[in-house]
């Protein structure tokens, strides 16, 4: 199982310059981060692709790799959707060295239709590329 980091500012000030770039494109979208000292923040907007008020999750989970002197980050994100009047749909998940470089491997999955079919596990044990 993944060793979850807690996230730091840097951390969420990427996650709040996520929420803006999809703000100024003109989408509803919000955050969680009531779990980020466990290394998860939820990222909630409106799917630009449908634009018919239903809605895509994405839970960033920042999760440790061991390194040569201490753990690297890792990032994962977990994605799912709601459709009005369902509950939530799990997709595949994605990741990435970086936390800009996973939620953009998220927003074009999202763009193809949710194609990745990935576990949770593999992608926290994956080098993220």
């Amino acid at each position: 199982m993944a060793k979850h980091l807690g996230f730091n500012d840097y951390d969420i000030a990427g996650i709040t310059n996520a929420i803006t770039r999809y703000k100024s494109a003109g989408l509803r979208a919000d955050y969680d981060i009531t779990d980020k000292a466990a290394g998860v923040v939820r990222i909630v907007l409106e799917n630009p692709v449908s634009r018919d008020g239903s809605l895509v999750v994405f839970d960033v989970h920042k999760v440790g790799r061991r390194g040569w002197f201490r753990d690297k980050a890792n990032w994962v994100v977990q994605l799912a959707s709601k459709q009005p009047g369902t509950d939530l749909q799990q997709h595949g998940c994605v990741s990435g060295t970086m936390q800009a470089f996973a939620l953009s491997a998220a927003e074009v999955d999202l763009k193809h239709g949710f194609l990745s079919k990935a576990t949770f596990d593999l992608c926290a044990d994956s080098d993220g590329s």
